[in-house]
């Protein structure tokens, strides 16, 4: 019998580069290093036989207490209690270093092993050693990379067999290299010299993530609901590519949105309309840096001769994806087959994007009033402008990606009328008069041509007669009144055909068959909805039913499991999180509504 691993026993650890799940059991089951989109070099998550992990036993019976983030930090803090003994085990990546530590302080009686089994090329390589005591390399036959077991304190001696029995207080490290020949046992002078002292790297990555969450203001309005906002923002702040400001949309991949089927996608790489929500929830939270930087990213991708996102995925470096290819030799999740890599949503046109980043830049610039960035981004307003004016006549595959067919989708055409709508505005602001009045005119043309399309309701498309989540946006983003009659009779349909025990599908069906499991951000999309409408209890409602299907650290997927609360799709997820930011803000008043 194959064992399963609970995506929601597991808590994200990043350092802003690459990022790693451990387990409730202390087992770190999918480690990406350098990158958020490297080949996994822990994976067992995938495939518990191929997989490899980083696992820490204690002798005797042990248990797992409690876990909690440090600080809004993505570093998980585990209280153990092993035989009458209590221990602490710390997991963290130091920043600026490709690198996973776990500190263990525990009494000097107590014992534990850590067993580290990594691999390289997704599974498909076992790696072999060099070294041994408190410096072991483990390395890929097939070129120079490397991983690097550094014992930097404590009693422990490393194995060549992957074994690390160890006693009392330790930590452990493990760094990659794209070549041994950088590793410390072949440079240990200057390495040390390099990184100073190894032992003060928790206190030092301790000490950034406070200062990066310094702007963030906290008024407590309860335990559990506040602990997911924190986590929310601890998650999206992780995501971030530090290199370059690009957020990806979560750390895995082909984590199924439906167990034992195909649909399981890569999701490290930087989509513009996740970016851009990011970066709202980020300005509600008060984080302006980190929202510049996400806008700046996506300031600076633009292409300035056609469309400008003319690709709806991007590359944490801002380059195009590769292409989609699946990973045979891995079961899956569950058996979920197949494990994909790259993502093919990159070849599809989605006129949906230019709207994400113009409303975000807006609320941005209204918060802050930031002229140099909007003087620097200017180039990018005026081309999304113009692009928006003269091809809002298209089809699209969609927000929702649809790879079987265009249309004439009705949440499309509508973020193009916000990418009009924002510019226009921002063009006001600038004192560019004759540019907002012609934007302002477009954008009400576009507005009447998409009312002029739709009868009694507002519908998924065009061609289409029946409703999808995106539809909840409508209101959200001024494009109409919530208490519009067209809306609520939409709003009525959707509650009927999507809502489940108050939670929200995209939509009925797709292109791979039925959907079987509610969206999250569309679900707080209706909380938004309902906090518009006046309806507070409905919507404190949502925002409840969302935190306590969070796991014990606050962590949302994409999907949700309604009979176990086990998240569904990629995880933790920057849509749910950001979603959850901007519900929780408007539950309580803090909304900055533009």
């Amino acid at each position: 019998m194959v064992r399963v691993f609970p995506v929601l026993d597991h808590g994200l650890v990043s350092n802003m580069q690459g990022a790693a799940l451990v387990g409730r059991d202390l087992s770190v089951d999918w480690l990406v290093l350098p990158r958020f989109d490297s080949s996994p070099l822990m994976l067992r998550l995938l495939d518990p036989a191929r997989g490899g992990y980083w696992r820490i036993t204690f002798e005797g019976s042990f248990s797992v207490n409690s876990r909690r983030y440090l600080n809004l930090a993505p570093i998980i803090e585990s209280a153990v209690s092993v035989g009458g003994y209590d221990a602490r085990v710390i997991d963290f990546m130091p920043i600026g270093i490709p690198a996973l530590g776990r500190y263990v302080n525990a009494p000097g009686v107590v014992r534990y092993t850590m067993e580290v089994r990594p691999r390289f090329n997704y599974g498909a390589v076992e790696p072999y050693v060099e070294g041994g005591g408190d410096d072991l390399v483990f390395l890929n036959p097939l070129n120079n990379e490397a991983l690097e077991l550094l014992v930097i304190e404590g009693s422990c001696n490393a194995g060549a067999d992957g074994f690390v029995p160890c006693a009392g207080k330790s930590l452990v490290l493990l760094v990659y290299w794209p070549d041994k020949r950088l590793s410390v046992l072949l440079n240990r002078d200057v390495r040390m010299t390099t990184y100073g002292a190894f032992k003060d790297l928790l206190n030092k990555t301790t000490r950034f993530w406070s200062t990066l969450n310094r702007g963030v203001v906290l008024n407590p309005r309860d335990e559990t609901l506040d602990m997911v906002y924190k986590s929310s923002i601890t998650v999206l702040l992780s995501l971030i590519y530090r290199n370059s400001g690009g957020i990806v949309s979560a750390p895995t991949t082909s984590l199924p949105e439906i167990i034992g089927e195909g649909r399981n996608w890569d999701y490290r790489f930087v989509w513009v309309r996740d970016a851009a929500i990011a970066a709202e929830a980020l300005l509600e939270a008060n984080l302006i840096s980190a929202s510049r930087g996400i806008l700046n990213f996506l300031v600076n991708i633009a292409d300035m001769v056609g469309k400008p996102f003319d690709y709806s995925v991007y590359t944490v470096d801002g380059t195009q994806p590769f292409n989609e290819n699946e990973i045979p030799w891995l079961m899956g999740y569950q058996n979920s087959k197949p494990v994909r890599v790259g993502n093919a949503a990159t070849t599809q046109l989605q006129l949906d994007l230019e709207g994400w980043f113009l409303n975000a830049l807006y609320k941005y610039f209204t918060v802050t009033h930031d002229i140099n960035l909007l003087s620097g981004a200017w180039p990018v307003v005026e081309t999304s402008a113009e692009w928006c004016s003269r091809n809002y006549t298209l089809q699209d595959a969609g927000l929702w990606e649809q790879r079987d067919r265009y249309r004439h989708y009705t949440h499309s055409k509508v973020m193009m009328w916000v990418c009009l709508d924002r510019a226009a505005r921002l063009a006001r602001d600038m004192g560019y008069k004759e540019l907002s009045e012609e934007w302002t005119a477009k954008a009400e043309e576009v507005r009447k041509y998409i009312l002029d399309n739709q009868d009694l309701i507002f519908t998924t498309s065009f061609e289409e007669k029946y409703v999808d989540a995106a539809l909840l946006t409508l209101p959200l983003y001024g494009f109409i009144d919530a208490k519009d009659e067209k809306f609520l009779r939409t709003l009525d349909m959707i509650e009927g055909e999507l809502v489940r025990d108050g939670w929200c599908f995209r939509y009925k069906s797709d292109f791979l068959g039925v959907a079987r499991h509610p969206f999250v951000l569309a679900t707080e999309w209706l909380g938004m909805v309902y906090a518009l409408l006046g309806r507070r209890e409905d919507s404190m409602g949502v925002l409840r039913m969302i935190a306590n299907c969070a796991n014990d650290l606050g962590l949302l997927g994409e999907h949700v499991d309604v009979d176990t609360c086990e998240p569904r799709g990629n995880y933790p997820h920057v849509f749910s999180h950001a979603g959850y930011i901007l519900l929780y803000n408007m539950v309580f008043g803090f909304y900055n509504s533009t």
